[in-house]
C-alpha cells in the first residue's frame, strides 16, 4: 500500500488512522501488508521534508527515496495526461517500488 503525504504536520498526524487500517486488515491476511509513505506536493530545498522523512521513520514507516515535488503540471493535468517534464518524476517511483518488491518476486523490465 502507498501512503502519500505531503511534508507537513497535520498530514504526518494523518498517516495514523491508515496505519490502524492496515493493522486492521493484517489480521485476516496470510502475508503481512506491505506499506511505504511517498513524500508529495513537497517544495524544493525546502526543510520541511527532510524534517517530515526523519519524522516518518522514527514513526516507523518506511518511506520511499523519491520526494515529489509540488509542481505546477500535476495541478493542472485534471483529466488529462501529464507533459513530459512530469512524467520521469514518476517513472522515478515506479524504480523506487519496483526495486521494494525484488526480494519478494522478480519483475519483468
Amino acid at each position: 500500500m502507498l501512503i502519500p503525504c505531503a511534508p507537513n504536520p497535520i498530514e504526518i498526524n494523518r498517516t495514523t488512522p491508515v496505519r490502524d487500517e492496515i493493522t486492521e486488515v493484517e489480521a485476516v491476511r496470510e502475508t503481512p501488508a506491505r506499506s511505504a509513505v511517498l513524500l508529495n506536493r513537497c517544495i524544493a530545498r525546502a526543510h520541511s521534508v527532510g524534517d517530515a522523512r526523519e519524522a516518518l521513520l522514527d514513526l516507523g514507516y518506511d518511506v520511499l527515496p523519491t520526494a515529489v515535488p509540488r509542481l505546477e503540471v500535476y495541478a493542472q493535468s485534471f483529466g488529462l495526461p501529464i507533459k513530459n517534464t512530469g512524467r520521469e518524476m514518476w517513472r522515478q517511483v515506479a524504480r523506487d517500488l519496483t526495486a521494494r518488491c525484488v526480494p519478494l518476486c522478480t519483475v519483468r523490465s
